[in-house]
């Protein structure tokens, strides 16, 4: 199945870069950046635990029903230690298995501790949906020969950072079926120039104070620009995954629109913030440089149009005939008969 879908998104020919003998000593580092962005995450939300000790959980979620009978701020105390100690016991290398799945275990209570109340919350997602595919890397002393285990582990990387771009391409898609949805029965939508003065207003009618809000509620037409150009962003994301070239430019384009979130509407995710720059801005993947030109052909959308121009333009045509007009011979072929 990745296989057909890398056929389908990459240009080039290069292939998957798991099937490559690519060194594997970047990707191991890469794996404990990530345990530490993730851990960071989970210390920049210390914050929340003494709002989560005052709640009331008669009707807690699945990972925390068991605090239930312990409590409050006892369960609290052990669901937080649980995540340091284990998280910061997967900064290793070579770490046993138990280890990462111990810490998804724990990342999981945690993130039910903050929305056991009905909330809803995307902060944990891309932690979460990482740290429990990386409970499939090998563990220490599995066993594996060494080209397996680099395929495997490349491959996970691979497939954490093309999880990662997933999430952005959901949010992108949402936005688009609200569009249409709200679009069709006559409301404002997300395309329209003042949907992101409105949004900006609910901040501010909720007490916020976005730095960039008294200057994008009186430019509408950008804060529309800014909007497609962030859905072109978020949909096109996934596509990048398979593109392993784009994948520095595409994350400080994230990184800019995180940025952007910050500055208009008081909106800020540390961990998608964190595993962007280890994943994308510092991907140990396509390490060449790239020039301007193959980036635009690299491009989603954009450069597939420009691909697909130069296969069936004039252009094309015109570059098999000599100058007198007649069919220009290709090379290594026969045209005596």
């Amino acid at each position: 199945m990745v296989d057909r879908l890398w056929k389908l998104f990459s240009v080039g020919d290069s292939g998957p870069p798991w099937e490559s003998d690519i060194a594997l000593g970047r990707f191991s580092l890469v794996v404990r950046l990530v345990y530490g962005a993730v851990l960071f995450t989970v210390v920049a939300t210390a914050h929340d635990w003494g709002v989560w000790v005052q709640q009331d959980l008669q009707n807690a979620l699945w990972p925390i029903f068991w605090l239930e009978w312990v409590p409050l701020s006892v369960g609290v105390a052990i669901v937080a230690g649980w995540v340091l100690v284990t998280g910061f016991l997967c900064l290793w290398d070579h770490v046993p298995l138990w280890r990462r799945v111990f810490f998804f275990l724990g990342l999981l209570q945690l993130a039910a501790l903050g929305i056991t109340q009905g909330t809803t919350s995307h902060y944990w997602h891309a932690c979460i949906w990482i740290c429990g595919l990386f409970c499939l890397l090998p563990g220490a002393g599995s066993g594996e020969d060494e080209g397996a285990l680099r395929r495997r582990v490349v491959f996970l990387v691979w497939a954490a950072t093309a999880l990662l771009l997933f999430f952005y391409s959901m949010a992108g898609a949402s936005k688009l079926v609200a569009a249409l949805v709200q679009g069709s029965a006559g409301d404002a939508h997300y395309f329209l120039p003042e949907a992101l003065p409105r949004h900006i207003a609910f901040k501010l009618m909720q007490g916020k104070s976005p730095t960039l809000a008294s200057f994008l509620l009186v430019h509408p037409k950008l804060c529309q620009w800014l909007m497609i150009g962030v859905f072109y962003l978020e949909i096109s994301s996934f596509v990048v995954a398979f593109r392993p070239r784009l994948f520095r430019l595409w994350g400080l384009a994230l990184l800019l629109l995180h940025l952007g979130t910050k500055l208009a509407l008081s909106v800020f995710f540390v961990g998608h913030v964190l595993l962007v720059l280890v994943l994308l801005v510092c991907t140990p993947f396509s390490l060449e440089p790239v020039s301007l030109p193959e980036y635009v052909r690299q491009l989603p959308i954009l450069g597939d149009l420009i691909r697909c121009w130069q296969r069936v333009g004039p252009s094309s045509s015109l570059a098999n005939e000599s100058p007198g007009g007649h069919e220009r011979p290709t090379p290594g072929v026969d045209h005596l008969g």
